[in-house]
């Protein structure tokens, strides 16, 4: 999935209007009626944003899968992330990531932008701190 940033700014110059990014998982909370993204922002880094500051520019979901975490919370996230425990993994990522975890964001974010067609964001764990 693709989404384009719409509003005109952002703290600390993370999103860019006008530019598209990868979703890597959506957070759909119907108790709260939010949605929001997981995006790999200009820093490189794999943050969440609210999804009413975004337009839908590709709907592809091929290689998500839906996580019905509650009653009333929906995940939707790459095959790789649930395999490994979606909080876990995040926990993990942005604690104290081994090569294997950093190893499987890569794999994730390839995978996605292949099945966009796009280049795939550069990731970068140090900025995420």
């Amino acid at each position: 999935m693709l989404v384009q940033y719409s509003l005109k700014s952002f703290r600390s110059g993370q999103l860019i209007q006008g530019e598209i990014y990868l979703v890597i998982e959506i957070y759909i909370d119907f108790e709260r009626e939010k949605t929001s993204y997981r995006i790999v922002s200009n820093t490189g880094c794999p943050a969440i944003y609210e999804a009413n500051g975004f337009e839908i520019v590709s709907g592809n979901l091929d290689g998500y899968y839906w996580v019905q975490d509650k009653d009333d919370y929906i995940i939707i996230t790459h095959k790789l992330i649930f395999e490994a425990g979606t909080n876990t993994f995040w926990e993990v990522y942005f604690d104290n990531p081994t090569s294997n975890e950093s190893t499987l964001l890569e794999n994730v974010v390839k995978d996605l932008s292949f099945r966009e067609g796009i280049p795939a964001p550069t990731l970068e764990h140090n900025e995420c701190s």
